[in-house]
């Protein structure tokens, strides 16, 4: 049997001076009957689990600091290189439009920008 005990389930970790909302905890698991993910409310007792069965636990992360159309083209270029977001991530999150070597497309950025900000 499980007993897990957590914070931030319901409610996302909220952003400062304009960021947005950080991840919230979850859990998952398998069953005979398929997946579960039951609502992280604090604390959650008499889950059923077998042994040697698997379990995904996600901790909530912090929430965002600052606007995020507002970050500079190239850090964010150097978070996908570095692997801390996804190319799909940086167009969708922060307006940013990188070209196939990963360098900033800064005219593609300034219009993706624009139709964002609308």
């Amino acid at each position: 049997e499980a007993f897990l005990f957590g914070e931030r389930g319901r409610y996302a970790p909220p952003g400062v001076l304009g960021g947005g909302p950080g991840a919230m905890n979850r859990f998952r698991f398998d069953q005979d009957d398929g997946p579960h993910e039951p609502p992280m409310a604090s604390k959650m007792t008499g889950i059923k689990l077998r042994q040697g069965q698997r379990v995904r636990i996600e901790s909530p992360g912090g929430g965002g600091w600052g606007a995020a159309l507002e970050r500079d083209p190239e850090a964010v270029a150097r978070d996908v290189m570095l692997g801390y977001i996804s190319r799909e991530g940086a167009e969708r999150d922060y307006a940013v439009v990188l070209g196939g070597d990963g360098a900033v497309d800064f005219d593609a950025t300034a219009n993706l920008r624009k139709k964002a900000a609308a």
